[in-house]
């Protein structure tokens, strides 16, 4: 019984251990960006994430929210979308987070009826979690060894 039991834990054990190499999206957006242009669109991600969340902090606290962009969801997105590019440099795989961040904004500021607006937000904050999952994998894809 032990003998069964040790089986399938080893069995188990391999197959959580196996790549992520056979995930055809993992495989796409993993691959290493050529020379400095990987730690130069994470670097100009980053900025841009300041520079949308002091705008929306500058319009909220000046009076005029509706001149920005909501400032949790700016500020939430962009240090989501900001923390996931820095560990991900080397790839562009947080472009779906980056997707579902941008598309989070954009539903923010929509003059939707409110069950509407909340659904979507809920599917776009979806996304960019799905984003930060699949760019986490491709990091680690990348940092296997090839043979």
């Amino acid at each position: 019984m032990s003998n069964v039991h040790s089986t399938q834990t080893s069995e188990t054990h391999a197959h959580q251990n196996e790549p992520a190499s056979d995930e055809p999206l993992i495989r796409a957006v993993g691959g290493e960006l050529p020379g400095p242009l990987g730690p130069l669109l994470a670097t100009l991600v980053v900025i841009v994430s300041l520079g949308l969340t002091i705008w929306s902090l500058i319009a909220t606290w000046s009076g005029t929210p509706h001149n920005g962009l909501p400032l949790f969801a700016t500020f939430v997105a962009g240090t989501v979308v900001s923390l996931t590019a820095i560990y991900a440099r080397r790839t562009f795989s947080y472009v779906i987070a980056l997707i579902g961040a941008a598309a989070w904004l954009w539903i923010s500021i929509l003059p939707l009826v409110p069950i509407a607006a909340g659904l979507l937000q809920a599917v776009s904050v979806t996304v960019m979690v799905i984003g930060v999952v699949i760019a986490l994998e491709a990091v680690k894809y990348t940092k296997m060894p090839r043979f």
